[in-house]
C-alpha cells in the first residue's frame, strides 16, 4: 500500500485482456497494463494514476467506500470516496487520458456525527436505466428510461451496533453515451 491512495480494494478487467482498472481504498483509481509486469522490467506498469481533489476527499472515511465500475463502451471509470462531511461522491475518469471528468454528490448519509462511518458499496454491474412513474388513475409503472444506463450502489450511515444489511439501495442514472465527456448523471 502506498500511503497517499492507501490498499487496492476491487479490480476489474477490462475487454482489452492487457488492461484492467483498480481502485485504491482512499478514493483513487489506477489502470494497468499487465504487459508490462516483469520481474526484470524497471518500468511501472501502471498507465494511469487518477486522483479525486485532494480537497474533496477524506481517506479515512473513504477506507469504507468500496467498488469500483466501468462504462459500457471501457472509457470511463466510476469509483465512490467520502469527503470530510461524512458524504459519499462519485468520481468519474477518463481511461483515454486518466483525467477527472468530474465528481458527483451521492446521497448524504443522514447527517449523523459522531462515531458512524458513511458507507458505500458500488455495483460494477451495468444495468438499464428505469424511472419509476404513475399513470392517470394512479397505478405506479416502471419504464425503462432511452439513451441512458445505470449503476447500483448501497449506502447509509453505519454505526457500531447496526446490523451489516443496514442501508438504502440508489440507482446512479448516467443519461447520454457514456463515450462522451458531457455525460449528465444523478442519483434515485
Amino acid at each position: 500500500a502506498d500511503k497517499q491512495s492507501g490498499c487496492t480494494t476491487s479490480v476489474v478487467p477490462l475487454v482489452n485482456r492487457h488492461l484492467f482498472v483498480a481502485k485504491k481504498s482512499f478514493g483513487s483509481c489506477c489502470l494497468f497494463d499487465i504487459r508490462k509486469i516483469s520481474p526484470t522490467r524497471k518500468e511501472s506498469a501502471m498507465v494511469w494514476n487518477m486522483h479525486a481533489p485532494k480537497s474533496a476527499v477524506n481517506a479515512t472515511l473513504s477506507s469504507c467506500c468500496s467498488g469500483i465500475a466501468v462504462d459500457p463502451t471501457q472509457t470511463i471509470v466510476v469509483a465512490p470516496f467520502a469527503d470530510g462531511k461524512r458524504r459519499n461522491h462519485f468520481a468519474l475518469w477518463s481511461l483515454t487520458n486518466g483525467q477527472l471528468i468530474g465528481t458527483k454528490l451521492g446521497n448524504a448519509t443522514n447527517g449523523k456525527t459522531g462515531i458512524g462511518l458513511p458507507h458505500c458499496e458500488l455495483r460494477a454491474t451495468i444495468t438499464p436505466s428505469w424511472q419509476l412513474e404513475t399513470d392517470q388513475d394512479g397505478t405506479s409503472i416502471t419504464k425503462k428510461k432511452s439513451n441512458a444506463w445505470s449503476l447500483w450502489f448501497k449506502s447509509g450511515q453505519v454505526e457500531p451496533q447496526s446490523p451489516s444489511c443496514v442501508g438504502s439501495i440508489h440507482q446512479l442514472t448516467f443519461r447520454g453515451r457514456p463515450d462522451e465527456f458531457d455525460i449528465g448523471c444523478q442519483i434515485e
